[in-house]
């Protein structure tokens, strides 16, 4: 896979987390792999493998309700890149940091 994309969501609730990666692994299915998730500094990862970030991410939103998606950062990075492109919110602003 050629991106890695990040949905990032502030809080560290791990069975909140565990409970979206499954939901996220079966919508996803082989054509996007969920790589795992990470909790730290009041942020909590998931991390996802694919050809087509923001196709991924379109259909990854449906997990999520709409308070959600106002919490939600996305970027994505060539897989072996250093700098992200803030996907989510459209109007984000600043540096996307794990």
């Amino acid at each position: 896979m050629s991106y890695l994309l990040v949905i990032q969501i502030a809080g560290e609730d791990i069975d909140w987390l565990e409970k979206t990666e499954d939901k996220l692994i079966d919508l996803l299915g082989p054509i996007h792999e969920v790589d795992g998730h990470d909790i730290g500094s009041n942020k909590s990862n998931i991390f996802i493998l694919t050809n087509a970030p923001q196709e991924a991410f379109e259909k990854s939103k449906k997990v999520f309700s709409a308070q959600e998606l106002k919490q939600i950062r996305a970027a994505y990075r060539e897989s072996t890149g250093n700098e992200y492109l803030v996907i989510w919110p459209l109007d984000s602003a600043g540096e996307f940091r794990i």
